[in-house]
């Protein structure tokens, strides 16, 4: 039985330590060190990370119903381009049941080339339409990366433009070990 208690202990140290509330941004950059990127967000967004994902959802929103926005840079991997990454998150990687619109928009950013796509859908539990949309890219290291967001359908003119500055604001750096010192 202790062992057990000891097992329940480290697993849930571990869990903490993996994915953290970081509270509400006042706006500005945050830094995701151990991935190795960074992003402006908005005052009034909540923050949170998990594994090197950076998420921000607009304060006193239901998740699922956004304003929401993850940014992940993944390590290298077998989809090296940003035409099989959206192909994978369209397929087995579906797991919201978005509906995605098939006009994949080249885009630049930061000077970075990608692939935008829109998507819709509805939340499972409350039936509330959504929309949103995607941005992927392959760093010229072979990291991968992908931008997120989703919101209530009748805010996508607002949301839009918020998008924008976040993924205009996303900066890329050599990933730093969490055992570095600055």
């Amino acid at each position: 039985m202790k062992k057990l208690f000891y097992l329940i202990a480290i697993l849930l140290a571990v869990s903490m330590a993996c994915s953290s509330n970081m509270g509400t941004s006042s706006g500005g950059e945050i830094r995701m060190d151990a991935a190795g990127f960074s992003a402006n967000i908005p005052a009034g967004y909540g923050t949170s990370s998990f594994f090197g994902e950076l998420g921000a959802s607009k304060e006193g929103v239901d998740i699922h119903e956004g304003p929401n926005f993850t940014i992940v840079l993944n390590p290298p991997s077998i989809y090296g381009t940003p035409e099989a990454v959206l192909d994978t998150i369209q397929g087995s990687d579906n797991i919201f049941n978005y509906t995605y619109s098939g006009s994949r928009i080249p885009v630049t950013f930061n000077g970075l080339s990608g692939l935008a796509e829109d998507f819709t859908g509805v939340t499972e539990e409350s039936k509330v339409a959504i929309a949103g949309r995607v941005v992927v890219a392959i760093l010229a290291d072979g990291r991968q990366f992908r931008f997120f967001g989703h919101w209530p359908a009748d805010q996508t003119a607002e949301m839009l433009p918020v998008y924008e500055f976040l993924l205009n604001s996303v900066k890329f750096y050599e990933p730093i070990p969490a055992t570095a010192t600055p």
